[in-house]
């Protein structure tokens, strides 16, 4: 949908729509489509089951469960968070973003309680099912519904999205299989739900006064996807941009790597590569140089492509490909809440650098772990 639907379904009719008035090399849309179907082809390939491996395992609950102190602490661990969140003004400062009068950069750079408070409630959503008592799998379904709605209401849908991915793969895989008809209806409800949250987002920013006047802005059936559809000109500009110069050889991912640890990011002032290169920020800076009015994001095929030209997407794609699918096949308990876990990012994940799950994945499964371990550790002095 990011690759695919503007070059074949907008560009002949109405190629400016959104991000697209800015302007971009045409010349290299069908090259950064073949570069985008490479690397899906790669992914597949290493991510598919041809060796039909395959198990139909009906206890899949039972096999991870989990206690319910664990689930209680990690529960609690997130509401903390959610009221350290909340009273620090980030959900106030949410709110001014998508009414134009903020950015986001105030409200995960105010403290690192949004980025915690997001580890411990997707670390929730993965649990819910596994879960040993359905008392506590109704209270932790009812807390993450009304995360979902407290996000909504601000006018974000990132989190909540993830929160529902999980929730709706969990209960495939742990519950009842979800069948096809099922998945579907799901999918188009829930795009028409967060294009109804997207109208009432720009009807509170500085654009619009009423549901008429916004919604007949959108003309073709695709316009709700237009927030992962338009991502797809980052594509362009990066493989335009690496075509002129070159790649960078991996460092525009660095800072993905060295910053889990917080407090890493001093090691960014011994080298001497831009900000903007390192940060996913190259497609704004190339549009507006160094202060821009807005963000205009990135691209995951882009990314890998700025980072080592063809051999970069082949091997990006590759290996993530393979990591899914050693995630699908194991039985370590770890390596399902890690492929849970990654659902999350599913959408995301083509709309950003290809390890921006990184940082939220090595966090939640160091919070899992911490709690698991006091936990245990505690009840085995209780024993004694």
């Amino acid at each position: 949908m990011c690759n695919f639907i503007y070059p074949v379904f907008y560009y002949t009719d109405n190629p400016t729509i959104s991000l697209f008035q800015f302007n971009f090399n045409e010349k290299v849309i069908n090259k950064s489509t073949a570069l985008a179907f490479l690397g899906y082809c790669f992914y597949i390939l290493f991510s598919s089951d041809y060796n039909n491996k395959t198990t139909v395992n009906r206890n899949m609950a039972k096999r991870y469960e989990i206690s319910e102190k664990v689930f209680l602490s990690i529960m609690g661990l997130s509401f903390f968070f959610f009221l350290g969140f909340y009273f620090t003004g980030g959900f106030s400062k949410l709110v001014q973003v998508y009414q134009g009068n903020g950015s986001m950069d105030e409200v995960t750079s105010s403290s690192y309680l949004s980025i915690l408070f997001d580890c411990c409630t997707l670390l929730v959503a993965s649990l819910v099912f596994i879960v040993n008592s359905n008392r506590f799998r109704v209270i932790g379904l009812f807390y993450l519904a009304l995360v979902v709605m407290l996000y909504l209401l601000t006018g974000s849908r990132g989190t909540s999205i993830s929160i529902l991915l999980i929730l709706l793969v969990g209960y495939s895989k742990y519950i009842k299989e979800i069948n096809s008809l099922v998945f579907y209806i799901g999918i188009i409800s829930g795009a028409i739900f967060m294009y109804i949250v997207s109208i009432f987002r720009v009807m509170r920013g500085e654009y619009s006064d009423s549901v008429a006047e916004v919604s007949s802005q959108f003309k073709s059936i695709f316009d709700p996807f237009l927030d992962i559809i338009i991502n797809n000109r980052n594509l362009y500009v990066l493989v335009d941009f690496v075509d002129e110069h070159s790649s960078v050889y991996f460092l525009n991912i660095f800072a993905s790597v060295i910053g889990v640890m917080p407090g890493l990011s001093f090691f960014l002032n011994y080298f001497s590569t831009p900000d903007f290169i390192i940060s996913g920020r190259l497609s704004t800076y190339l549009q507006f140089g160094n202060n821009p009015p807005f963000g205009l994001g990135t691209n995951m095929v882009g990314e890998a492509y700025l980072s080592f030209g063809l051999v970069g997407v082949i091997l990006v794609f590759s290996l993530l490909g393979g990591f899914v699918r050693y995630l699908r096949f194991s039985s370590n308990f770890y390596s399902n809440l890690i492929l849970i876990l990654l659902t999350g990012f599913a959408i995301f994940l083509v709309r950003s650098d290809y390890l921006f799950f990184f940082f939220f994945l090595t966090w939640s499964l160091l919070i899992f772990y911490i709690v698991t371990m006091i936990l245990a550790s505690y009840t085995k002095k209780r024993g004694r």
